[in-house]
């Protein structure tokens, strides 16, 4: 499987795919920062040490305060979570319940690499599965944008089914591929 944790509705009105930010993308570095009033008007929340916002480099995956997000820490729970790779934190996060015992919100500063390994947009543009299994993109895609979202996944309400509403609820940001003719 590409993506464990992947939902998705090919067949709605707006096509769409969902998948966790914390298992899907490559490369996450989490800090908790400070965001009282008072850090705010001192500076950018960062604590002494940490680097600044953006980072110079590719980043690497860095988890050891994301036990600070969990929802209900048990008393036992670890001073720091460390996952060996950022292949272990996405096997991790792809369960749903490991997913659900974290709450993330204002003070949750994530850093992310977005990278997609699948697609090659040079000299065409190919989608490559393992196992030498590749489409010509181009022959499928009738020019509309491309957009990976980070968003919220909104819940159903009570008066509605999950499928009768979109999946989606507020958005973070949008990263939009379009086809250019040079």
């Amino acid at each position: 499987m590409i993506d464990p944790a992947l939902e998705h509705d090919f067949t709605s009105s707006t096509p769409w795919a969902l998948s966790p930010m914390v298992s899907t993308m490559s490369y996450i570095d989490h800090q908790r920062i400070d965001t009282s009033p008072e850090s705010t008007l001192r500076g950018n929340g960062l604590k002494s040490g940490m680097e600044a916002f953006p980072p110079e480099s590719s980043i690497q995956d860095q988890t050891s305060e994301l036990f600070k997000a969990l929802r209900d820490p048990p008393p036992s729970a670890p001073s720091e979570i460390c996952f060996n790779d950022a292949a272990e934190r996405r096997s991790h996060f792809s369960n749903a319940a490991h997913r659900q015992a974290f709450v993330f919100g204002p003070s949750d500063l994530f850093t992310m690499e977005f990278c997609y390994g699948f697609l090659e947009f040079r000299p065409k543009l190919v989608i490559r599965f393992p196992g030498g299994i590749s489409f010509d993109l181009m022959r499928y895609w009738d020019g509309q944008p491309v957009r990976f979202a980070c968003c919220e996944r909104k819940k159903p309400t009570n008066d509605q089914s999950a499928d009768d509403q979109e999946p989606w609820g507020r958005i973070f940001f949008i990263i939009s591929f379009e086809p250019y003719e040079a």
